[in-house]
């Protein structure tokens, strides 16, 4: 099978310090390459992978916020038309860009999955019931309680994989606090 795993472009894949969407990209692109899948990982520059990488970016949106302004949908967009472009060579486009990829799902040459990072805001929803076509997951029920039932029908939930071999058991205290779980307002 010849999967295409499409990141954002605001940090490398895995991220050097945040362990958002990126690291989760990191981790299902590793396990589906273990388990014997084609895998290209379509991610900004610095990024790290045993599938086949194509660098979208000369460096993450991240690295250089300081020093240029840009707009960070310029930069999606064109890295989705990217994918666009070669998605007749994959039998699966998973788009890991929330609902910014959704208006694309028609234009895709193989089928499509568009999951859902964060909060479903009313922008989120709104793009939802305008493509009910395109095939979503989310990473919680929590996540999708407040849309229409009619959109919830339609959404897996995927919970995201932890690496457990990344992290170490101490068996007495430490200075340190590990936090799993979201912290918002």
């Amino acid at each position: 099978m010849r999967i295409a795993e499409v990141a954002p472009l605001y940090a490398c894949v895995p991220p050097d310090t945040y362990g958002g969407t990126e690291r989760i990209v990191h981790a299902l692109t590793e396990t589906l390459v273990e388990q014997g899948r084609q895998v290209t990982l379509f991610a900004a520059a610095g990024s790290r992978t045993r599938a086949e990488l194509r660098r979208m970016r000369n460096e993450p949106l991240f690295a250089t916020w300081a020093r240029e302004p840009w707009r960070g949908e310029l930069a999606q967009a064109a890295l989705v038309g990217e994918v666009l472009k070669e998605s007749a060579g994959f039998d699966i486009v998973h788009f890991h860009l929330g609902s910014f990829s959704l208006p694309f799902a028609a234009a895709c040459r193989a089928p499509s999955l568009h999951s859902l990072p964060s909060t479903v805001h009313p922008d989120v929803q709104w793009m939802i019931e305008r493509f009910p076509r395109a095939h979503i997951t989310a990473r919680s029920h929590n996540q999708i309680e407040d849309l229409p039932e009619e959109c919830r029908n339609r959404i897996g939930v995927v919970y995201n994989g932890v690496d457990f071999d990344r992290y170490t058991l101490a068996q007495a205290p430490g200075q340190y606090l590990l936090f799993l779980g979201r912290i918002a307002e």
